[in-house]
């Protein structure tokens, strides 16, 4: 019998996060054919409320490995590096770079939210408002006076994501 221990930790931590990043997915489908369509804006509401609480989680986690976050690149480096803590070595870690004055720019080439869409059979525009409320939140959660702002999506059609950090106004 395979023990736990020899089975790399790369590996389990891949197939953990695979688990996790499908559960949305999976759930949102069932109750879809449960419920109909007739509920379907009250499905994607508390669709994108659970991801703003997981959002929020980001600041518990960039507390618990004093992450820094005093500026826009601080926290567009900690929200980068606990989004790949939640959704895995699947989650492109992107490029992280300093933007105009007090921002950061946020690009990413793959992304397990969309990879899932697709295996899932979602049309990848559905999931948009799931991201963006996890974004938004967990910017927030590491620094109130920052924000997030999205200018390329997977999702839409784009090649990539492309999203900046800024102070707010």
């Amino acid at each position: 019998m395979v023990n736990i221990d020899q089975i790399p930790v790369e590996v389990r931590w891949r197939l953990a996060t695979q688990a996790v990043n499908d559960l949305p997915f999976v759930y949102g489908m069932v109750y879809r054919n449960v419920v109909g369509e007739m509920y379907s804006r009250e499905l994607d509401e508390a669709s994108r409320q659970i991801w703003m609480e997981a959002g929020k989680e980001q600041a518990a986690v960039a507390r618990a490995f004093a992450l820094p976050v005093k500026n826009a690149l601080q926290v567009a480096q900690a929200f980068s590096t606990v989004c790949v803590l939640y959704m895995g070595p699947e989650m492109d870690n992107g490029e992280v770079r300093q933007g105009e004055g007090d921002s950061a720019v946020i690009t990413l080439e793959r992304c397990p939210m969309y990879t899932r869409s697709l295996k899932w059979g979602m049309d990848p525009k559905k999931i948009i408002t799931d991201c963006r409320a996890y974004c938004v939140a967990g910017v927030q959660a590491l620094n109130p006076d920052y924000e997030m702002k999205f200018e390329k999506s997977l999702c839409a059609g784009d090649a990539g994501c492309k999203m900046r950090v800024e102070k707010k106004r």
